[in-house]
């Protein structure tokens, strides 16, 4: 058996493609055993993708303070008065100008209003705005994990002789004669091995695919996609309607095949809560202004003048107020749900060869196939084994019947049994003289909560000539047997 990388497991296990019982084989011999390794923790589900930041939302910038009283205007100095004309006298050089004259007295008071005093200072800034509410929008919620596919698979037989339900205990019908013309397909709640998997038949569901192939050539296949709502006929039958029939093969009457399903799984936990969003980077809204200073009081009335006093200078433009605080951070967005548990896988493999004689009347536990579990509550125990078993010494006189079962605490459970025939015919059982024969089993059952051990075991029935059988191996030989079990939350 070879040991792969996950990339070709990915090729081999891809949707369309049907993988052998060699790519099983090779798939649980690539990975870490729970019993060989020392490895019994449950898979870890993956964590969901980290959430959007949050923002939160700005805070008000404070108003403009009140503008300042007008200061008073100055009074006006009096016009001095003019002085007196010369004579004429006869055009000489031009004399030298005289001194300005002194300064009349204040005229009378005038009646008319002085000039408006200038404009006041700008007053104080006024004060901060109240800070920003919190932000009432909750951080992005995780996205949602994919959906899981599971694969299961079960014997059956091919009926050709009816098309209508019901099938008959083990077997599986088709709706039209042309098989690759069906529209549905009819299911037994029972398979070959007598295995009840009606509560399984009855998760299929709209968009599931079905595989049906035959046990001894997987080239000989129909692949088909349920498209609509299952018939359930409780502990008797499920009808299934299907299309987009593939693989094209038609199945004979009583023909051994492997009906598998692969259905969607559960959607994935939801993602855990984004981070708290970072302070704001945009400043509040700027406060409103303040109120207009007081007009300044007019000036004194100035003396008569015909000159007009100058305007007053316009008094400076007030500082503009401080940006307002930052509003607060906003709210931690909602913590998504906890996901479900999942599943729990057990592989036990062959360590080594046991040899059946005619003194194993008993069951015994083939070496290595052994295997302790907990099960918790409300949960479903599927178990799956694999292996070979040989002459020891190949001749047509030798021939040994041995029983192959499943155990749960010490017990051979009811439909978890095989008998198989190694050599030539022995009793009027045909084993088509094969000096090695392979078994399968699936057998699935609710456990109550609490720890069994399960293994498989080997018991001698009939047999022809001297030689033993060996059943299982160690590792690097193709009879060695496996023993799967999984646990399955419900």
């Amino acid at each position: 058996m070879a040991q792969k990388p996950r990339s070709q497991f990915k090729v081999i296990f891809s949707q369309g493609n049907i993988p052998t019982q060699q790519d099983f084989h090779d798939f649980i011999d690539s990975y870490w055993n729970f019993s060989d390794d020392g490895y019994f923790t449950g898979i870890t589900g993956p964590t969901g993708a980290t959430g959007a930041t949050g923002f939160g939302t700005p805070g008000i910038q404070g108003s403009t303070g009140s503008t300042g009283p007008t200061g008073n205007t100055g009074s006006t100095g009096p016009t001095g008065s003019t002085g007196p004309t010369g004579n004429t006298g006869s055009t000489g050089p031009t004399g030298n100008t005289g001194n300005t004259g002194a300064t009349g007295p204040t005229g009378a008071n005038s009646n008319v209003a002085g000039p408006t005093g200038p404009t006041g200072n700008t007053g104080n800034t006024g004060a901060t705005g109240p800070t920003g509410a919190n932000s009432n929008v909750a951080g992005p919620t995780g996205p949602t994990g994919a959906q899981g596919v599971s694969t299961s698979y079960y014997e059956y037989k091919a009926k050709t002789s009816i098309y209508s339900p019901p099938p008959g205990s083990g077997y599986v019908i088709w709706d039209n004669a042309t098989q690759t013309s069906a529209t549905s397909i009819t299911l037994s709640h029972l398979t070959q091995s007598n295995v009840d998997i009606d509560i399984f038949l009855a998760a299929i569901s709209d968009g599931d695919i079905i595989v049906i192939q035959s046990v001894s050539n997987s080239n000989n296949y129909q692949k088909w996609t349920v498209n609509g709502t299952i018939t359930i006929v409780s502990n008797n039958y499920v009808t299934i309607p299907v299309g987009n029939q593939i693989g094209g093969y038609t199945f004979s009457d009583n023909d051994d095949i492997i009906v598998a399903l692969q259905s969607r799984g559960a959607t994935g936990p939801q993602g855990p809560t984004g981070p708290t969003g970072a302070d704001s980077t945009v400043p509040g809204p700027t406060g409103p202004t303040g109120d207009v200073g007081p007009t300044g009081d007019t000036g004194p009335t100035g003396a008569n003048s015909t000159v007009p006093g100058p305007t007053g200078a316009t008094g400076p433009t007030g500082d503009t107020g401080p940006t307002g605080n930052t509003g607060p951070t906003g709210n931690t967005g909602v913590t998504g749900p906890t996901g479900t548990t999942g599943q729990i896988v057990y592989t036990a493999l062959g360590s080594g060869s046991l040899q059946i004689t005619t003194t194993d009347t008993t069951y015994t536990v083939i070496t290595g196939l052994t295997q302790t579990i907990t099960v918790p509550a409300n949960c479903y125990v599927i178990i799956t084994t694999t292996g070979g078993a040989t002459l020891q010494t190949a001749a047509t006189t030798n021939s040994l019947i041995a029983n192959i079962g499943i155990h749960i605490a010490g017990s051979v459970v009811e439909g978890g049994s095989r008998t198989i025939v190694v050599g030539p015919s022995l009793a009027g059982i045909t084993s088509g003289n094969q000096t090695q024969v392979n078994w399968s089993i699936n057998y699935a059952v609710q456990l109550i909560a609490g720890s069994y051990t399960i293994d498989v075991r080997a018991q001698y029935v009939n047999r022809a000539g001297t030689s033993p059988i060996n059943v299982s191996s160690g590792a690097g030989n193709n009879r060695r047997g496996v023993l799967n079990i999984e646990i399955l939350n419900t």
